[in-house]
């Protein structure tokens, strides 16, 4: 009898030990699995408080190179049928003239011009010819950003500094496309002063005679306070 309650007082002994082992194991993977959250939402935390970088800054006057590679990058099928250089003595400008498949053969309907000046710094200008159409009764959808998101992203890309391709666009389309100013946005961004202005109203009528928009990226509002000084 003596010898029968030792045996179980024993396995009663190894069962208590299995248990308290068994709860240390159970305790310490509870521990794992909390350290490996904690960690995880650490490295979440850290990852989205860490600094994004801004878009890269073509070399400017723009090498034929970098436009066409921001051509590719933002899906336009635009050609580039003429470039020419110009210097003053002092800085050089590239003008680009842009092919869109959408227009009659010969007609380029997109011109670039880039320069880097000491006093007004890296200048991006772009000229966007709408088609001429007689038949403007016909025209029945309004403008709106939308129209205008693949070309503001190139203008983006083209002038770089911004936090991604979609900042101009993002900013714009904050607001409904202006019908009755030729201002449609004007403001400072993260890459620089952005301006957009148009050669005619933008409705329908607009097409009877065509028009132009013209996109503008300044290093600062100063800048293009500088430039339109010069200009006269």
């Amino acid at each position: 009898m003596i010898a029968m309650k030792t045996r179980v007082f024993g396995m009663l002994s190894q069962l208590d030990i299995i248990i308290s082992s068994m709860t240390r194991m159970h305790w310490r993977d509870h521990c794992v699995k909390r350290l490996i959250c904690a960690l995880l939402a650490a490295a979440a935390l850290f990852g989205g408080c860490q600094k994004k970088e801004p878009l890269p800054q073509p070399e400017f006057p723009l090498p034929e190179a970098a436009l066409a590679a921001a051509l590719e990058e933002t899906g336009l099928s635009w050609s580039i049928e003429q470039a020419d250089e110009h210097t003053d003595g002092k800085d050089t400008s590239i003008s680009y003239a842009l092919h869109r498949p959408e227009n009659r053969v010969g007609y380029n309907g997109v011109f670039i011009t880039s320069y880097d000046s000491e006093e007004l710094g890296r200048v991006l200008k772009i000229y966007f010819r709408e088609p001429q159409n007689k038949q403007w009764w016909q025209e029945e959808k309004a403008a709106c950003w939308e129209d205008w998101q693949e070309t503001l992203v190139l203008v983006t890309r083209l002038y770089g500094g911004f936090e991604d391709a979609e900042e101009i666009y993002r900013a714009c389309s904050s607001v409904e496309l202006p019908q009755d100013t030729y201002i449609l946005w004007q403001g400072t961004l993260t890459g620089g002063y952005f301006r957009m202005a148009t050669g005619n109203l933008m409705k329908p009528e607009r097409f009877s005679e065509g028009n132009t928009v013209s996109f503008s990226v300044y290093e600062s509002e100063d800048a293009y306070l500088r430039f339109h000084q010069i200009e006269g």
